[in-house]
Protein backbone atom coordinates (compact mmCIF):
# COMPACT_ATOMS: atom_id res chain seq x y z
CA UNK A 1 0.00 0.00 0.00
CA UNK A 2 1.20 3.57 -0.66
CA UNK A 3 1.86 6.03 1.67
CA UNK A 4 -0.04 9.51 1.05
CA UNK A 5 2.12 12.99 2.36
CA UNK A 6 -0.34 16.00 2.53
CA UNK A 7 0.66 19.26 1.98
CA UNK A 8 -0.14 21.17 3.98
CA UNK A 9 -0.30 18.73 6.92
CA UNK A 10 -2.96 18.77 9.59
CA UNK A 11 -1.19 20.39 12.82
CA UNK A 12 -3.12 21.58 15.94
CA UNK A 13 -2.51 23.80 18.91
CA UNK A 14 -1.30 20.76 20.71
CA UNK A 15 1.15 20.05 18.46
CA UNK A 16 3.51 22.80 19.30
CA UNK A 17 5.87 23.07 22.68
CA UNK A 18 7.54 25.92 23.76
CA UNK A 19 10.97 25.59 22.93
CA UNK A 20 10.62 23.89 19.77
CA UNK A 21 13.36 24.74 17.49
CA UNK A 22 13.17 25.28 13.68
CA UNK A 23 15.97 25.54 11.09
CA UNK A 24 15.30 26.21 7.49
CA UNK A 25 17.39 25.91 4.00
CA UNK A 26 18.98 28.69 2.97
CA UNK A 27 18.01 31.36 0.43
CA UNK A 28 19.82 33.50 -2.06
CA UNK A 29 18.65 36.86 -2.97
CA UNK A 30 19.21 38.76 -5.78
CA UNK A 31 18.61 41.71 -7.08
CA UNK A 32 16.01 40.65 -9.11
CA UNK A 33 14.29 39.44 -6.03
CA UNK A 34 14.21 43.62 -4.53
CA UNK A 35 12.79 44.90 -7.85
CA UNK A 36 9.94 42.61 -7.77
CA UNK A 37 9.56 42.78 -4.05
CA UNK A 38 9.67 47.05 -4.82
CA UNK A 39 6.92 46.16 -7.82
CA UNK A 40 4.78 44.39 -5.35
CA UNK A 41 4.81 46.95 -2.54
CA UNK A 42 4.87 49.95 -4.36
CA UNK A 43 8.28 50.49 -2.29
CA UNK A 44 10.66 51.92 -5.30
CA UNK A 45 13.23 53.78 -2.72
CA UNK A 46 16.45 54.03 -4.59
CA UNK A 47 18.38 52.45 -1.93
CA UNK A 48 16.60 48.92 -2.96
CA UNK A 49 16.40 49.50 -6.74
CA UNK A 50 19.03 51.66 -8.19
CA UNK A 51 22.72 49.81 -8.15
CA UNK A 52 24.08 53.22 -8.55
CA UNK A 53 22.61 55.38 -6.17
CA UNK A 54 22.97 51.82 -3.46
CA UNK A 55 26.91 51.72 -4.19
CA UNK A 56 27.24 55.16 -3.22
CA UNK A 57 25.76 54.88 0.16
CA UNK A 58 27.18 53.61 3.49
CA UNK A 59 26.44 49.90 1.89
CA UNK A 60 28.08 49.64 -1.19
CA UNK A 61 25.38 48.42 -2.71
CA UNK A 62 21.85 48.35 -3.10
CA UNK A 63 19.98 46.43 0.13
CA UNK A 64 17.05 44.32 0.96
CA UNK A 65 13.72 46.20 2.03
CA UNK A 66 13.35 45.53 5.72
CA UNK A 67 9.94 43.85 4.61
CA UNK A 68 11.30 41.51 2.10
CA UNK A 69 13.60 39.87 4.52
CA UNK A 70 10.75 39.67 7.33
CA UNK A 71 8.23 38.12 4.93
CA UNK A 72 11.26 35.60 3.06
CA UNK A 73 11.98 34.59 6.96
CA UNK A 74 8.38 34.01 7.05
CA UNK A 75 8.35 32.21 4.29
CA UNK A 76 11.12 29.87 5.01
CA UNK A 77 9.79 28.83 8.09
CA UNK A 78 6.21 27.99 6.58
CA UNK A 79 8.19 25.72 3.67
CA UNK A 80 9.74 23.74 6.45
CA UNK A 81 5.87 22.22 7.34
CA UNK A 82 6.12 22.94 11.04
CA UNK A 83 3.25 25.00 11.18
CA UNK A 84 1.59 22.54 8.50
CA UNK A 85 -2.33 24.01 8.35
CA UNK A 86 -2.76 25.02 11.90
CA UNK A 87 -2.71 29.11 11.25
CA UNK A 88 -5.92 30.67 11.40
CA UNK A 89 -4.32 34.33 11.46
CA UNK A 90 -1.01 36.25 12.31
CA UNK A 91 -2.02 38.04 15.11
CA UNK A 92 1.29 40.35 15.72
CA UNK A 93 4.56 40.98 14.65
CA UNK A 94 6.91 42.69 17.45
CA UNK A 95 10.69 43.79 18.25
CA UNK A 96 11.83 43.62 14.52
CA UNK A 97 15.40 44.44 14.26
CA UNK A 98 17.36 44.77 11.33
CA UNK A 99 20.74 44.20 12.63
CA UNK A 100 22.79 43.92 9.30
CA UNK A 101 22.02 45.12 5.96
CA UNK A 102 21.19 42.38 3.20
CA UNK A 103 22.51 42.50 -0.25
CA UNK A 104 22.50 40.96 -3.21
CA UNK A 105 24.12 37.19 -2.99
CA UNK A 106 23.54 36.96 0.48
CA UNK A 107 22.38 33.40 1.41
CA UNK A 108 19.55 33.47 4.65
CA UNK A 109 18.50 30.98 6.61
CA UNK A 110 16.03 31.31 9.67
CA UNK A 111 16.53 29.84 13.15
CA UNK A 112 12.77 29.61 14.81
CA UNK A 113 11.97 29.31 18.44
CA UNK A 114 8.33 28.35 19.97
CA UNK A 115 8.58 30.74 22.31
CA UNK A 116 4.75 30.55 24.10
CA UNK A 117 2.12 28.27 23.69
CA UNK A 118 -1.08 30.25 25.22
CA UNK A 119 -4.41 28.31 25.24
CA UNK A 120 -7.47 30.06 26.71
CA UNK A 121 -10.31 27.59 28.36
CA UNK A 122 -13.09 26.51 26.40
CA UNK A 123 -11.88 28.35 23.25
CA UNK A 124 -11.35 26.48 19.57
CA UNK A 125 -7.83 28.56 19.26
CA UNK A 126 -4.67 28.86 20.95
CA UNK A 127 -1.94 31.33 20.58
CA UNK A 128 1.49 30.42 19.24
CA UNK A 129 4.47 32.78 19.68
CA UNK A 130 7.90 32.07 17.49
CA UNK A 131 11.07 34.45 18.12
CA UNK A 132 12.94 34.56 14.39
CA UNK A 133 16.72 35.12 13.82
CA UNK A 134 17.82 35.37 10.15
CA UNK A 135 21.07 34.57 9.18
CA UNK A 136 23.56 35.12 6.53
CA UNK A 137 26.03 32.74 4.83
CA UNK A 138 28.60 34.38 7.02
CA UNK A 139 26.44 33.24 9.98
CA UNK A 140 25.56 37.03 11.36
CA UNK A 141 22.17 37.90 12.41
CA UNK A 142 20.62 40.26 9.90
CA UNK A 143 17.52 40.38 11.77
CA UNK A 144 15.16 39.14 14.60
CA UNK A 145 11.61 39.40 15.17
CA UNK A 146 8.87 37.84 17.12
CA UNK A 147 5.56 36.97 15.54
CA UNK A 148 2.39 35.72 16.90
CA UNK A 149 0.04 33.51 15.90
CA UNK A 150 -3.44 32.08 16.42
CA UNK A 151 -3.50 28.31 15.42
CA UNK A 152 -6.64 25.86 15.97
CA UNK A 153 -6.83 23.54 18.90
CA UNK A 154 -7.56 19.56 18.82
CA UNK A 155 -10.30 20.36 21.40
CA UNK A 156 -11.27 22.93 24.01
CA UNK A 157 -10.80 20.52 27.02
CA UNK A 158 -9.89 22.87 29.72
CA UNK A 159 -7.24 20.18 30.46
CA UNK A 160 -4.03 20.90 28.85
CA UNK A 161 -0.25 20.12 29.82
CA UNK A 162 1.86 22.54 31.38
CA UNK A 163 3.44 23.56 27.82
CA UNK A 164 -0.14 24.96 26.86
CA UNK A 165 -1.45 26.66 29.68
CA UNK A 166 -5.30 26.95 30.01
CA UNK A 167 -5.23 29.93 32.37
CA UNK A 168 -4.37 32.84 30.69
CA UNK A 169 -8.07 34.59 30.40
CA UNK A 170 -7.50 36.86 27.31
CA UNK A 171 -4.91 35.01 24.72
CA UNK A 172 -4.11 38.46 23.09
CA UNK A 173 -3.39 40.00 26.32
CA UNK A 174 -0.44 42.52 25.69
CA UNK A 175 -0.77 41.87 21.78
CA UNK A 176 -2.31 43.78 18.72
CA UNK A 177 -5.42 41.62 18.51
CA UNK A 178 -6.04 42.02 15.10
CA UNK A 179 -5.40 39.52 12.11
CA UNK A 180 -3.27 40.36 9.37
Amino acid sequence: MSRVFIDPAERYFEDFQRGDVVQTRGRTVEASDFAAFAGLVGNHYPLHTDHEYGRRTRFGSRVAHGSFTLSLAIGLVGMTGYLGDAVVAQLAINDVRALRPVVPGDTLAVTAIITGCEAQAASRYGRVDIAYSVVNQAGDIVMSFEQGMLVHRRSTQTEVSADHPASLADIGKGHTDGAA
